[in-house]
């Protein structure tokens, strides 16, 4: 049940506490709160928020991780080899 007391601005000082806790020393004016720090903030908090959802979906066997050349990992729909099926039948 939404919290029928929290004020509409909750959400944006959430965001920049959060944003002001990794970089203590950041001033900006409105404008660039706007554009710089809650729209990273939020982008930080939705890569954090997709790998663990990612993390959740290889353990229940959903998606696989691949490691590419440059190092960077990329996620896909599980592969199931020939022999994952033979073993089922």
């Amino acid at each position: 049940m939404p919290d029928l007391d929290a004020q509409p601005y909750q959400s944006a000082a959430d965001a920049i506490l959060r944003y002001l806790a990794q970089r203590p020393e950041a001033a900006e004016t409105v404008e660039g709160v706007a554009k710089w720090w809650l729209a990273r903030q939020r982008y930080d908090d939705s890569v954090r928020l997709v790998q663990q959802a990612l993390d959740y979906l290889e353990k229940q066997g959903e998606v696989e991780k691949m490691s590419i050349t440059d190092g960077q990992v990329l996620y896909r729909k599980k592969q199931f080899s020939a022999s994952h099926f033979n073993d089922k039948q």
